[in-house]
């Protein structure tokens, strides 16, 4: 009596994650994408203290500059004796209304430098999590086709 041999078993198809934990293109895509990412943070990051080191630096300047100013000002009339004329204060007002514009040409500056590092680092961040869908869809097909999944 012949024996029949059992019908030989499809190998068993993985879940998709463990596929993907084995797939070389998917990994490989995948540890590119992050590595990529990981260094634009890194540059997004020096970037950033950069513009705040900047900001800082040229704050205090402004600071030191009008305390300057205001002391020049005063020594100015003071020598002339025009401390307690209106032509002073009137320098004053003057003075400090150049001063806070200053200030606020720096503050502006900033924020709009700053506004535009967050909304690159954003762009980003929405782009790195696109590509990285791509590359899990690219796997997830190839993972379809070797298994025959519909």
């Amino acid at each position: 009596m012949a024996r029949r041999h059992p019908k030989p078993k499809a190998p068993k198809r993985p879940s998709l994650e463990k596929y993907l934990k084995t797939d070389d293109v998917f990994k490989n895509s995948n540890n590119a994408l992050t590595k990529n990412y990981n260094d634009y943070l890194t540059k997004y990051r020096n970037n950033n203290t950069n513009l705040t080191t900047d900001y800082t630096t040229t704050t205090n300047r402004l600071a030191e500059t009008a305390k300057q100013q205001t002391r020049d000002l005063g020594d100015s009339y003071g020598s002339r004796g025009l401390v307690d004329s209106g032509l002073f204060g009137q320098a004053g007002t003057e003075l400090s209304k150049q001063q806070q514009n200053e200030k606020t040409d720096a503050d502006q500056s900033y924020a709009r430098n700053q506004q535009g590092l967050n909304a690159e680092k954003d762009s980003t961040g929405i782009q790195y999590g696109i590509n990285k869908d791509s590359a899990r869809l690219a796997a997830t097909r190839r993972y379809a086709q070797k298994y025959g999944v519909k």
